[in-house]
């Protein structure tokens, strides 16, 4: 993660400002200072709530960063822009905060919210997220790294850069966790762990099921199995259970013999049965044949009578055909003879009325000649029509143009007396205008008076500013001094309650150690074989581990004590050197901005030339209200001088447009006499002429219509003369055919009725009145004969197969066979029940060995498992350090390796880390500690026993080192940034510029280096700089400056 630019607005001391990170790109370093409480450390306080929502020190909520001099309506927000893998990311945050209403009174709650826009290499938008939890998941993608880990290598705050080099070896895997990408690592322990707890759970399940798979078991007799629980009960019922099938098999053999046995005298019985029955039912059916034969000879005298009636019906259908088409030709006959006389009466009609409709035809064609004369004159009097309505539009424009003329000369005259009231007032404001160019002149001199007492008044403010900061400094120095003597006594306390644990756990052990010795056996410690009991005099109450935890937690408290002695003394130190610092200051100030004796009292100074501004700007507020009138003045003249063109340009045209119209109208007049010369004299107006045409052409009209009419009416009556004569002609022929029809059919009906059993045409159609089917009839002839056919062949096959036969009895056969049959029953269902017990029980047996089988396997697995989790997590062996810390404790001797590079340098050779491999008490504090070796005492100590200025030393070339063998490896994430806040003050000179040669040989390894610090060697030597410049008011800005 790279930054590009910060923007915070409303946050803090600062109102809107913008720091360009790309500006310090060349050089790889830059300093950030300014005065104490000026916003310095906000600016890590942004950049930490644009990424993670929460200020670098914690001490601070987001809504409370939101600056007190905002603008209600402002709105606190923070844009942060950063490169990472490639691509830019813009995030902005915005925290809670009460804003004002933009309309209205009152005020209204803004929620926190936070968005983050990606673009690729070209600046294109690859993504954008408007949702806070999208956001944050976003930045831990891109960062790699919580908020809490980011602080402790990424942006160090103030006070707290040793955190990481004191942190213990959890704490210390967690970060070197997300640096060097080990997570697979721990994932894999932890899966084991998992893995060994599903599969351990997995066999008590099998077990359970093992014992419900059992439980369901049929049995012929239920085993009885004494002295046994558990596990070993359920497999000597499995062992029974086995033993059983085998019994059930043989059973089920011997079931199936009996079956057979059975089943084939069933089958002889059932044979013996099946003949009988069907002699039974040979005898039935004789009887039944017999009877039904006897039915039929009853029935055949009806069947003869119905078959000579069929016979009749037969000879009179043949008959009736043509009867009916005879009757249908008669009755047709009568229709068209009617139809005939209808025609011709109107065909007699028709013929009167086309001699009436010719001769109104032949009246109306005698008035053509006088039509086509009317037609003429129309014509004539529609082209003397044009001509009136030219004339009576010439008339309408030389009106027109006559009014236009005398509007024109209308406002030729009123433009003249424009231009003169135009010339009189663009004079006055001529006048008005020198007026005010004067009182702003005298303006200019008051704002030139006011602006030497703001420099004057600004010198006094600064003296007053050093002189509060003077007066602050010495009373935190007072504070601090009194919680140092607080802190010491306390810190006495702690050292006297640590000997006396200390003492305590010393006799625990002594007491212990004399406990495990034995007579005539060396001493672990001394050697001797002697063990003489020494009086340890009151022994502590409490145990051993109880003691050792005591013993840790006092040694950290002196320890917490030792560093809060340490910090405070550092920040009286500074404290005081930054009094003498503002005395120096002071007294600078005062001999720069005062030649002279400076004012003894500086406020009564500040209030006179506050006076005296008041009433300079009293006068000067009458300056916006001149400089407007000015404005608006100057801006009337210019508008007064346009119209004054504008309206003699106008005057011009008019002059113009006038003569052009008089000329106009001359030619005009002439063309209205010519007109007046072709007009005839009978007809004046075009009323006059309208009336005449429009009686002219309704006579014509009417004329035409009757014609028109006259010649239709002769069409129609032609058309249906000629129709009616047609179908009289076709009507006649009609009738004669159908004459000719009637006596064929005669000839033929008679000649039927001769040839038939009938003697006259009555006794025909009396037959063919009456209601008969004659398919019904027909049918039922047709099933008597069948069944008498049926019945006879039927009773002769019958009598032929009980040719010698008795009737046998069917009873006793059948209940020797119901016998047979239940005992078959009662055995084929005994063998189900068999085999059905035999199934399930093999079915729960092998069940049961795939139970067996599988849980072997787990407990193998387990087994393989259980020893891979022990080593993976470190609870394997007396190391107590898992595969991820070994893994992590690789890639930190590595770190350790590059800082003691630069630790050697920056400590002249005294100091360098050391990796320790001792076994700690917990797994908390195995693996990942570190050491000091101090070359000057010739021996190892912990990092904890550092002064803070060693502290920082060591802190700055493990954090340097870390973040460059980081970007070493594939896989580890990319620290391509880091900000330090403070911490150099506690350096000597010497350490000093040994700490600035390290940060300066960083440059070309592409990282960023930021840093907040009042120390001036820091300012000669980085060229690149923030400086944050306290206004006095709260508010700050931020300036960038590159010293060559």
């Amino acid at each position: 993660m790279k930054p590009i630019k910060l923007t915070l607005e409303a946050f803090g001391p600062y109102l809107n400002e913008t720091i360009d990170f790309t500006s310090f790109y060349q050089n790889h370093i830059f300093l950030i200072s300014g005065k104490t409480g000026a916003g310095k450390t906000t600016i890590f306080d942004g950049m930490s709530y644009a990424l993670f929502g929460r200020t670098n020190g914690l001490n601070r909520e987001p809504k409370e960063m939101r600056s007190t001099f905002a603008k209600p309506t402002q709105e606190t927000k923070v844009t942060f822009v950063f490169t990472a893998q490639n691509k830019t990311y813009q995030i902005e945050r915005v925290p809670e905060q009460t804003l004002a209403k933009k309309r209205g009174e009152g005020t209204r709650e803004v929620k926190a919210k936070a968005t983050i826009t990606i673009y690729d290499e070209m600046g294109v938008e690859l993504n954008h997220f408007s949702k806070t939890t999208e956001v944050n998941q976003v930045i831990q993608e891109v960062v790699q790294l919580e908020d809490e880990q980011f602080r402790q290598i990424i942006m160090l705050p103030q006070g707290d850069f040793r955190r990481f080099l004191n942190a213990n070896s959890n704490e210390k895997e967690k970060i070197l966790r997300k640096l060097f990408g080990t997570e697979p690592y721990r994932l894999f322990s932890e899966k084991l762990k998992e893995q060994k707890k599903e599969i351990s759970l997995e066999i008590k399940d099998q077990e359970k099921e093992f014992t419900l798979i059992l439980n369901q078991a049929q049995w012929l007799v239920k085993p009885t199995i004494d002295f046994e629980t558990g596990q070993a009960k359920t497999q000597k019922e499995y062992e029974a259970l086995i033993q059983q099938q085998n019994q059930l098999k043989q059973a089920i053999l011997i079931t199936e013999k009996d079956i057979v046995q059975l089943k084939k005298e069933e089958a002889r019985v059932t044979e013996k049965w099946q003949m009988s029955q069907r002699i039974v039912q040979l005898f039935t059916e004789k009887e039944r044949l017999t009877n039904e034969g006897e039915q039929l000879k009853n029935k055949e005298p009806e069947i003869k009578q119905k078959k000579e009636q069929l016979l009749e019906y037969k000879e009179a259908k043949k008959i009736e055909f043509n009867l009916s088409k005879q009757e249908e030709l008669i009755v047709g006959k009568d229709e068209l003879k009617n139809k005939l006389g209808a025609i011709t009466s109107e065909k007699l009609e028709k013929e009167q009325q086309l001699k009436r409709a010719m001769l109104d035809l032949e009246n109306v064609q005698r008035m053509e000649p006088e039509q086509a004369t009317k037609k003429i004159e129309i014509n004539q009097l529609e082209q003397q029509k044009i001509t009136i309505e030219q004339l009576d539009e010439l008339m309408q424009l030389i009106n027109k143009t006559t009014k236009e003329i005398e509007a024109e000369e209308k406002e030729l005259a009123s433009i003249k007396q424009k231009i003169m009231e135009f010339e009189t007032e663009k004079n006055k404001k001529s006048v008005k205008l020198t007026a005010l160019e004067k009182m702003l002149q005298s303006f200019n001199e008051l704002e030139k008076i006011r602006y030497q007492l703001d420099a004057k008044m600004s010198k006094l403010l600064e003296l007053s500013s050093l002189e509060n900061q003077q007066a602050e400094s010495e009373l935190l120095v007072k504070r601090g001094i009194k919680q140092l003597k607080e802190l010491n006594e306390r810190l006495f306390q702690d050292n006297e309650k640590l000997k006396q644990i200390k003492s305590d756990w010393a006799k625990i052990q002594i007491l212990q150690l004399s406990e495990s010795l034995i007579d005539g056996e060396p001493c672990p410690v001394c050697g001797s074989k002697e063990h003489p009991i020494e009086n340890l005099g009151t022994l502590p109450q409490k145990t051993s581990q109880e003691l050792t935890q005591e013993l840790e937690i006092a040694e950290a408290k002196v320890a917490q004590r030792t560093e809060e002695k340490i910090a405070i003394e550092a920040t009286l130190k500074l404290q005081n050197s930054q009094i003498i610092k503002i005395k120096d200051a002071l007294q600078k100030a005062t001999d720069s901005y005062f030649s002279a004796e400076p004012p003894q009292e500086i406020n009564r100074e500040l209030a006179l030339i506050q006076q005296q501004l008041l009433a300079i700007n009293d006068k000067l507020e009458t300056k916006k209200d001149v400089l407007k009138e000015h404005q608006q003045i100057e801006k009337q003249l210019t508008t007064l001088t346009d119209t004054l063109l504008t309206t003699q340009t106008k005057k011009e045209t008019l002059l113009q447009t006038t003569q052009s119209s008089k000329l106009n109208l001359q030619q005009l007049i002439g063309e209205e006499k010519s007109l007046r010369k072709s007009i005839s004299t009978d007809y004046q107006t075009v009323v006059d002429i309208e009336t005449a045409l429009i009686k002219l052409t309704t006579e014509v009209k009417n004329w035409d219509t009757t014609y028109q009419e006259k010649m239709r009416q002769k069409a129609e009556t032609e058309q249906l003369f000629q129709k009616l004569t047609y179908e009289e002609k076709h009507l006649n022929e009609a009738v004669k055919q159908n004459e000719i029809r009637i006596n064929e059919l005669s000839e033929q009906i008679q000649k039927q009725l001769n040839e038939s059993i009938f003697v006259q045409l009555n006794d025909v159609k009396e037959l063919l009145s009456e209601s008969i089917d004659s398919d019904q009839l027909e049918k039922e002839i047709q099933d008597f004969e069948k069944e008498h056919y049926r019945i006879s062949k039927s009773l002769q096959e019958v009598q032929e197969q009980l040719k010698n036969q008795e009737k046998p009895e069917l009873e006793l056969i059948e209940k020797v066979l119901d016998e047979l049959e239940e005992q078959l029953e009662k055995q084929e269902h005994h063998k189900i029940v068999q085999e059905q017990m035999k199934k399930a029980n093999q079915s729960i047996i092998e069940s049961a060995q795939k139970i067996i089988a599988s849980t072997a396997e787990k407990w193998q697995l387990l087994t393989e498992i259980t020893n891979l989790s022990a080593v993976a997590s470190g609870d394997g062996d007396q190391s107590k350090m898992g595969f991820e810390r070994y893994v992590l404790t690789y890639f930190l001797e590595e770190v350790l390796i590059v800082a003691n590079e630069r630790l050697q340098q920056l400590t002249n050779n005294r100091y360098l880390f050391d990796l320790n491999r001792e076994e700690g008490s917990r797994k908390t504090d195995t693996g990942l500690e570190i050491n000091i070796y101090d070359d000057n005492a010739g021996g190892i100590r912990n990092v904890r026993t550092l002064s803070g200025g060693e502290s920082f030393i060591a802190a700055l070339s493990l954090s340097l080192s870390l973040s460059e063998v980081v970007q070493q490896h594939a896989g580890g994430i990319q620290i391509e940034t880091m900000f330090i806040d403070e911490g150099f003050g506690s350096l000597d000179e010497d350490a000093l510029e040994e700490a600035m040669d390290a940060l300066m040989n960083i440059e070309g390894s592409g990282r960023l280096v930021g840093i907040i610090s009042h120390v001036k060697e820091l300012k000669d030597r980085i060229p690149d700089q923030l400086q944050v410049i306290s206004s006095g008011t709260g508010k700050s800005q931020i300036k960038s400056i590159h010293i060559n």
